[in-house]
């Protein structure tokens, strides 16, 4: 470095391009061990002094090393094995073993593939192309004809097409034989990814059920723990005579019997959609009054804490035709709808239950002005045990099971549930339901 500064100040630009050359050498043949900010400095120097920049492939195999000791300090390094590396936009195939003690590994970019292997399969009359995992060729032109060789087959972490050299080609004989052998290694392959496939969709359908079900048996939990240790503290209180005024017993009292009832229509809700999903829940199907119907329900949300003191408008037309109803079912499906609009929007904003004729059907509607559901979520959310994402980020309390509920009442009136909603401008749920008539 000092001799090239000294040939730069003067002036000397042969004897500087001869000192470039031999430090050049000496930086990119590895021969003098330093670290990557002593190694920049070099390279920066030399390319001021006009020398060429380093060999891509001197600096992927440097990176595919640094990669590979990386792995190798996180514990994630098998005794021996082989990779394709991918450092500085090239492929590099490394391959070590010795063991996660002292592991010796050997690198070599695509031009050393080459050189290493060409002369395997020239002997054999061959043209080879090498692709990564990703399909990305690493090595050799596209043959035409190919046979395919996976890494489970060589071993060899790439893909491996070989084809015959123009005049080398199979005739007679081998020509079918090979011919059979790759028909029959094809429908061999083909099974095996249909198997693969089956196995994956059942397994991933298992891994979803399970974790529905383990999150809705930890909503479950929680859903009952709230009202719980509410009334085992005000139960306490009370038996132990603690409340000074008889107007908060009163007070204490009112409590109890909400959070007995909330415990009440939880528990029915459960045992109503486990009997409905079981096909043995007694439908008890009977001409009602829509608007009375309706009118009952959401009185009844007005006074729970869930309506927040908010406006819940309950609107009917007149004249609406009687329908065929379970009076039970249908009044918890309508709550459900009332208590999700309730949860899922702000306090304050109002709650509007609607229901009108349409053609041969009474539509019941529940619309807030609420958080929303993004599009992408509509389809699944009448599935049991699911719920959206914000109620999920949100920290809102519930059990993923209102909605399916809401969707097998509709079905077992002869009707259906639909959804309008807009994130950010709120939703709309329409029970629609056959008329009596109909």
């Amino acid at each position: 470095q000092g001799a090239c500064r000294i040939y730069a100040q003067a002036g000397d630009w042969q004897r500087l391009r001869d000192e470039v050359a031999r430090m050049q050498k000496t930086l990119y043949s590895g021969a003098a061990p330093m670290d990557r900010a002593t190694f920049a400095l070099y390279r920066d120097l030399l390319r001021e002094w006009g020398g060429a920049p380093p060999p891509a492939e001197s600096l992927a195999r440097t990176e595919a090393a640094v990669a590979l000791w990386r792995a190798w300090r996180a514990g994630d390094f098998p005794a021996r094995g082989r990779r394709i590396v991918r450092a500085e936009g090239l492929p590099v195939l490394a391959v070590w073993a010795g063991g996660p003690g002292r592991p010796v590994a050997w690198f070599a970019p695509p031009s050393d593939l080459g050189t290493l292997l060409a002369p395997v399969w020239t002997a054999q009359h061959l043209t080879a192309t090498l692709y990564d995992p990703d399909g990305q060729r690493l090595l050799g032109p596209e043959p035409a004809g190919p046979v395919t060789l996976t890494p489970g087959e060589t071993r060899l972490p790439f893909l491996l097409r070989l084809a015959f050299q123009p005049g080398h080609e199979e005739t007679g004989p081998w020509k079918t034989r090979r011919t059979v052998l790759i028909a029959g290694l094809l429908f061999t392959f083909a099974l095996m990814l249909a198997a693969a496939y089956g196995l994956l969709r059942a397994t991933a359908r298992e891994m979803a059920l399970a974790r529905q079900q383990s999150d809705f048996v930890s909503a479950v939990s929680h859903e009952f723990r709230t009202p719980i240790t509410s009334m085992r503290h005000l139960t306490e209180l009370l038996a132990t005579n603690s409340v000074p005024t008889e107007a908060r017993k009163q007070q204490y009292y009112d409590l109890l019997a909400r959070e007995t009832e909330r415990l009440h229509r939880l528990v029915e809700g459960l045992l109503s959609f486990g009997r409905i999903e079981a096909g043995s829940y007694a439908w008890k199907l009977e001409p009602a009054d829509t608007g009375e119907l309706l009118r009952g329900v959401v009185e009844e949300f007005r006074r729970e804490s869930q309506s927040g003191g908010r406006e819940v408008v309950c609107e009917t037309d007149a004249g609406l035709p009687p329908i065929q109803a379970d009076r039970e079912a249908l009044s918890h499906a309508v709550a459900n709808l009332l208590e999700n609009a309730g949860k899922y929007s702000e306090p304050g904003t109002p709650i509007r239950v609607v229901a009108r004729r349409s053609g041969a059907a009474v539509h019941i509607s529940v619309e807030d002005h609420g958080v929303g559901i993004p599009p992408e979520e509509q389809a699944k959310l009448f599935d049991r045990f699911v719920r959206g994402s914000h109620a999920r980020h949100a920290g809102i309390r519930g059990i993923g099971v209102g909605l399916a509920l809401v969707k097998s009442v509709a079905e077992a009136h002869g009707g259906a549930v639909l959804l309008a909603s807009e994130p950010g401008r709120g939703s709309t749920f329409t029970l629609v339901i056959p008329c009596h008539e109909s």
